[in-house]
């Protein structure tokens, strides 16, 4: 058997940056026929060839790198975090307008391999660089519509970079109208005449993590109501409607913890005025006992976010000074 040395390895993967960066496509295919590992680059701060196709737009070489399997295998690719934690759709949207001194008729398409990209179903848009940069936010910040809208339908809008900014912060009002008006779908069934509207809410729906969905999808929804150029957008169908569901969903919440409330404050009072009422005092222990295991629940399903509400301060202080006067 033939044994391949960390050297050979070395060696096939520089001949195959420098190809790929010389557009030279046949030598690229010719190399991808001798069975090389095309994720391997010999220095940690060189990129790997597929992210040097997708920097210089170079469809043709990209598509070949997409395609290659060795037997039943096929290399990990699509996805490098190792490299700066970027995937191949981070690189293509970070180098869109870009000059690139080495323009011929096979460079400089960048449009074609994000084209190419978004058909990887193993490609995460979601995923965020070092720096906490979606796709999304690069294509965003390079104006570039036509990607802007395909990524936000595939994309979870509500995530934030290490400086605590959201990915569509910097999104023109136009461009974000204009996918709004695309998520509404309508259909008319010609025997009857019936009219169908479909609202598409993926943009809004994070994805399964760590059982912070509810946070989530309303993060973005905050985003855009602080956001002066979008905060308009707030009553666009789209976004109403979201709100109008997860008010529907959460008002039997609101509710039956404003009575709550509104009892426990009763009885506590009237054990004030009626001193002495150990009916209302024993009322009084019960529904606080009731309210602290509420905000012990609370903390339970998101101790992350629960300290960081005032109200919940406001609650905790006001279940101590209550049990300071009953006890």
């Amino acid at each position: 058997a033939e044994i391949i040395t960390d050297e050979y390895r070395d060696n096939c993967a520089i001949f195959l940056i420098e190809a790929v960066k010389n557009g030279l496509k046949d030598v690229v295919a010719f190399l991808l026929s001798q069975d090389i590992d095309i994720n391997h680059h010999p220095q940690f701060d060189d990129p790997p060839a597929a992210f040097v196709a997708c920097a210089r737009g170079n469809h043709e070489i990209l598509e070949l790198l997409l395609d290659y399997k060795v037997g039943d295998k096929e290399f990990e690719l699509k996805v490098n975090k190792r490299y700066k934690e970027r995937n191949l759709l981070h690189e293509v949207c970070r180098n869109f307008g870009s000059a690139n001194e080495f323009e011929t008729e096979h460079y400089q398409n960048h449009e074609r391999c994000f084209e190419l990209l978004m058909c990887c179903s193993e490609i995460d848009v979601n995923q965020q660089d070092g720096l906490g940069f979606t796709p999304l936010y690069y294509a965003i910040r390079h104006k570039n519509d036509k990607a802007t809208k395909a990524l936000l339908k595939k994309s979870y809008v509500g995530k934030r970079n290490i400086f605590n900014t959201a990915q569509i912060y910097h999104i023109g009002k136009d461009v974000f109208e204009e996918f709004l008006n695309d998520c509404i779908t309508h259909e008319v069934h010609e025997p009857t005449g019936e009219q169908k509207f479909t609202i598409d809410f993926n943009f809004l729906v994070a994805p399964k993590n760590d059982g912070q969905e509810f946070f989530e999808e309303i993060a973005p929804l905050e985003d855009i109501a602080n956001n002066k150029e979008l905060r308009e957008l707030i009553l666009h169908p789209v976004l109403s409607t979201f709100l109008f569901l997860k008010w529907m969903k959460l008002s039997i919440m609101f509710y039956t913890n404003l009575m709550f409330f509104f009892f426990f404050m009763g009885s506590f009072t009237t054990y004030i005025v009626l001193y002495k009422s150990d009916t209302f005092f024993a009322l009084s222990v019960f529904f606080l006992v009731l309210m602290m295991m509420k905000e012990v629940l609370q903390c339970f399903l998101s101790y992350k976010n629960y300290f960081k509400s005032k109200m919940n301060w406001f609650e905790i202080i006001l279940i101590v000074l209550i049990w300071i006067v009953l006890l």
